[in-house]
């Protein structure tokens, strides 16, 4: 895996976790859904004194476009001088598997992941044949026979 590839792996493993670890806390959160993946590159972040309060701030600032940015510009740097580190983030990477992040406004629906289906708002989902059935969807439909 090339230095681009795991620098936005990485993100895209600890973006949706930052609230959870800056209410909670790493040490909180266990070693679920890619907590081991953030201690380790927090661990790298914090060794290097241009970097030490970058974990920090972007923790403070989960949503701030300039925090992730900065967080990300570095990560690639740091993997892109270390070698070993990147190594140790792509074996991580291989443990912690996919992470679905998704924001719903409005009606609609939302499937992630292997086999996942979703139909939105007055949607129908049929799966095999369906033959001789009415489907009404929709509100205040009368139906008269």
């Amino acid at each position: 895996m090339d230095i681009p590839t795991i620098a936005n792996s990485v993100w895209t493993a600890i973006q949706p976790l930052l609230p959870l670890l800056a209410a909670k806390g790493v040490e909180k959160l266990g070693e679920e859904a890619g907590a081991s993946l953030w201690k380790v590159v927090q661990e790298k972040f914090e060794k290097k004194p241009e970097t030490k309060k970058i974990t920090e701030k972007l923790l403070a600032e989960p949503e701030s476009a300039k925090m992730q940015g900065t967080f990300q510009y570095h990560l690639e740097e740091l993997l892109e001088n270390d070698a070993d580190f990147a190594s140790q983030l792509e074996t991580l990477l291989s443990t912690v598997g996919t992470t679905y992040a998704a924001n719903l406004k409005g009606d609609g629906a939302i499937a992630q992941g292997a086999g996942a289906k979703a139909v939105g708002k007055g949607g129908v989902l049929i799966e095999g044949s369906m033959n001789g059935s009415t489907i009404v969807t929709g509100d205040g439909n009368l139906i008269e026979k």
